[in-house]
């Protein structure tokens, strides 16, 4: 049975679904083509660290570099494709009383939604939370065998 959430992010409310074996496999061979080399990278710093290695100790610029020669647009295309079909937004509305409510959820992809290029457009901030949120849904417990955890931490932290 596939799982859903439903995630608050910005002003909508996003309700995700898992994805089915086949998608969620092809999907996440684009997911290992995008971070896999930055992720190497990553463990290259932290293999013989004799302590806990704080995010202000990272070489930010071999990671950046790494992802920058690595990644291709297509992959980052693939997996938003999958993941937008698998999320409906409830957005956010005022009623005529001054309160809010939320409207009925609608297919990410649905012409007044505009997919994820539309909807997200100068909120990307919104837009790693939802991606992160979605792979989360469809990816922890595999992760959870590798060890990784896509749980949300708080920035300021």
């Amino acid at each position: 049975m596939k799982k859903t959430e439903i995630k608050e992010i910005g002003k909508h409310r996003y309700h995700l679904t898992q994805m089915g074996v086949r998608v969620g496999t092809r999907t996440w061979i684009h997911v290992a083509r995008l971070l896999g080399p930055t992720l190497g990278t990553l463990a290259g710093s932290l293999i013989g660290a004799k302590q806990s290695i704080k995010v202000t100790d990272l070489d930010w610029k071999a990671l950046i570099v790494s992802f920058v020669d690595s990644a291709k647009p297509e992959d980052l295309e693939a997996i938003v494709s999958a993941l937008e079909a698998h999320t409906t937004v409830s957005i956010q509305a005022e009623t005529s009383t001054g309160g809010i409510t939320y409207l009925p959820p609608q297919a990410m992809t649905a012409q007044n939604i505009g997919g994820a290029d539309e909807h997200f457009a100068g909120r990307y901030s919104d837009f790693l939370q939802w991606l992160i949120a979605s792979l989360s849904l469809n990816y922890s417990d595999f992760l959870a065998e590798l060890g990784i955890s896509l749980a949300s931490r708080n920035p300021t932290t």
